[in-house]
């Protein structure tokens, strides 16, 4: 979860506005409108405005009617864009203001969520921090402290609906979460941090730690992929236990999916106004609305 200090004002940030998915995810992004709380002075619109439309009397023959703007015709509206996989988020103040003729000019100010590099070898690095920094940087996710990853696969499950519980860092035998279901059945969970392609002979050995554990299902969670050999060990499953294999795409997929229940369950994460958000500026766009 961002602080109110986490953000970049408008003049850091290179975004378009116009693109409602999340920068970093890729993530729809939730929309909520809020009031304005935040003054642009007719000043200000204007001097933004100053530079596109230099830029469009360079390039096009156009008439100061269709550029200058009539002030008085303002409509305003402020939205916050929310990702609810990964955290971040963008604040925009758009003002449509027509120009003098036929031309209706959209310029947005505001702000933006900062991202926070952590230090993912730290153990005592918040879950919820940690979760949030690898949805938005999943290709980091290798360089992330073992057990911190184990304690990161089990908030994801728990969050899923399971009882979950991680075992001891040594002597674990194989086995490094154990998950409880809806039905009240156990299940082991093995989780490698690796760059490499899982062998069949891990397959193996987790099914015997499975069968040492008396447990009757396993499921197998990876930072690589599983060579093919390897998933037919895990389809077949050897009659008890049965295994489910877990890549690093469908980790992510429920990584994401827990996320959402997680964050789902707060109707606004956060309140902005102009107490916890002191000043907006200029975004960077400056649209005309009617082609030109």
């Amino acid at each position: 979860m961002f602080t109110y200090s986490d953000y970049l004002n408008g003049e850091d940030i290179n975004d378009n506005p116009f693109i409602y998915r999340c920068n970093y995810c890729n993530s729809p992004l939730v929309i909520t409108e809020i009031d304005d709380s935040w003054s642009i002075s007719n000043d200000e619109i204007l001097r933004v405005h100053q530079d596109t439309i230099d830029g469009y009397r360079e390039v096009h023959d156009l008439e100061d009617c269709y550029l200058n703007l009539d002030l008085e015709s303002q409509s305003i509206s402020v939205k916050v864009f929310y990702c609810w996989v990964c955290g971040w988020w963008r604040l925009i103040k758009r003002i449509d203001v027509s120009a003098e003729a036929w031309q209706i000019w959209s310029l947005h100010f505001g702000c933006a969520g900062s991202l926070r590099n952590l230090d993912v070898f730290n153990i005592e690095t918040p879950l919820d921090e940690v979760r949030d920094f690898i949805c938005r940087n999943y290709d980091k996710r290798i360089n992330i402290h073992p057990r911190l990853f184990e304690e990161l696969v089990a908030s994801v499950f728990k969050s899923l609906g399971y009882g979950v519980v991680v075992t001891g860092y040594s002597n674990d035998g194989g086995i490094d979460i154990v998950m409880i279901d809806s039905k009240n059945r156990k299940i082991g969970v093995q989780v490698k941090r690796h760059k490499n392609a899982i062998k069949v002979e891990q397959i193996r050995a987790f099914v015997g730690a499975l069968l040492l554990g008396d447990l009757p299902r396993g499921i197998f969670v990876t930072t690589s992929f599983f060579q093919s050999g390897a998933m037919k060990v895990g389809d077949q499953g050897i009659k008890i236990p049965s295994i489910e294999l877990i890549d690093a795409k469908r980790f992510y997929d429920a990584l994401k999916i827990a996320q959402i229940y997680d964050r789902g369950r707060q109707l606004m994460p956060f309140e902005m106004n102009c107490k916890t958000i002191p000043s907006i500026s200029y975004y960077g766009w400056d649209t005309p609305m009617n082609s030109l």
